[in-house]
């Protein structure tokens, strides 16, 4: 029902309506209304393609992303990963990279040099080419967008399909990028833990994927259902994927870090909360057949790690650990 304003104007709610009204995951399905279908993907998915080229866009802010730990250099490796981490799950290898920069005038130079650096360096790391982009002046603390152009390799993988059975592998090891958080937000004393979780901090600082995994999911693409990488935490991942299929997930198993399970451990924490909702583990979920799932496994063994921890299951929503729903929680701005 419209508003009445004073001055005898009718406003729709929408109108005053503000993004923490709505967050995240609402805003974007508002935009969506404006997207043009994509070739090979159906629109809304973290990739877009033009043909054979896979197109991808992400970004941050600067106050939102760096870590006390973290150098500007970290920030420009990082955001390079997380586009690529992208067009990997859906069989696209990167080949060029543009980025913006919104900076404020006060921003050092020293800085700036370190940023672009930790950006070519990220870019020579995934054979790619890093051709320039856009300079602006913020009032902000700072943002950096990064677009890059890829190729696929074979027809990509979507996030929603029609799935009736399929088991669920996971690359990497969780609950690294939560310990990281819980040290940030507690206000530990990380120059100390640093030398005891080393891994936790060379995970937030500068993460890797492997552009070898884009190999694998091109050869086995007739047996692979859907895919997505984790970015936004293991269980909103997971239950997008259930979401968008309609069809539950039952997890089985959660391939947790040793010195998650240390710190979890030592600060009386639970390590499956620290596995489950994370966030920018550029890691990635395939939805596959069983009849090459332990082959699929063993393939990406060879250079990183992967496990079968699940399967989806009946008709519906939801996903289950021992029976029991897991909540939806997840990284989601403007909440």
């Amino acid at each position: 029902m419209p508003l009445r304003h004073s001055a005898n104007v009718y406003l729709r709610m929408d109108d005053i309506m503000k993004l923490s009204d709505l967050g995240e995951k609402e805003v974007i399905k508002r935009i969506l209304r404006y997207v043009d279908e994509s070739d090979l993907i159906e629109k809304g998915d973290d990739v877009a393609s033009y043909g054979n080229i896979a197109l991808k866009v992400d970004g941050f802010s600067i106050e939102y992303s760096k870590y006390p730990w973290n150098t500007y250099y970290d920030l420009g490796w990082k955001v390079i990963t997380m586009v690529t981490s992208d067009l990997v799950v859906k069989s696209a290898v990167p080949r060029a990279y543009l980025v913006s920069l919104g900076l404020p005038r006060t921003f050092r130079m020293l800085h700036l040099d370190d940023l672009v650096k930790g950006l070519k360096d990220a870019v020579l790391f995934y054979n790619s080419r890093f051709l320039g982009g856009d300079l602006n002046e913020c009032a902000c603390n700072g943002w950096i967008d990064v677009f890059s152009l890829g190729i696929f390799k074979a027809r990509p993988p979507g996030k929603r399909n029609k799935i009736k059975s399929a088991y669920i592998i996971v690359t990497g090891e969780y609950g690294l990028t939560s310990v990281a958080y819980y040290i940030y937000q507690n206000r530990l004393n990380w120059r100390e833990l640093i030398k005891i979780y080393p891994q936790v901090f060379k995970t937030t600082k500068q993460p890797v994927v492997y552009l070898r995994l884009a190999d694998i999911i091109a050869e086995y693409i007739d047996y692979i259902y859907a895919s997505t990488d984790v970015s936004d935490g293991l269980a909103y991942s997971l239950w997008e994927i259930s979401e968008g299929n309609r069809i539950e997930i039952e997890i089985s198993n959660i391939p947790i870090h040793e010195e998650v399970k240390e710190f979890a451990l030592r600060y009386d924490l639970d390590c499956f909360t620290l596995a489950l909702y994370g966030g920018e583990e550029f890691e990635a979920i395939l939805l596959v057949d069983g009849e090459v799932a332990d082959e699929i496994v063993d393939r990406i063994n060879r250079f990183h790690k992967a496990n079968i921890i699940g399967k989806t299951g009946e008709k519906g929503i939801g996903v289950f650990i021992k029976k029991k729903m897991i909540a939806k929680k997840g990284w989601e701005y403007f909440t």
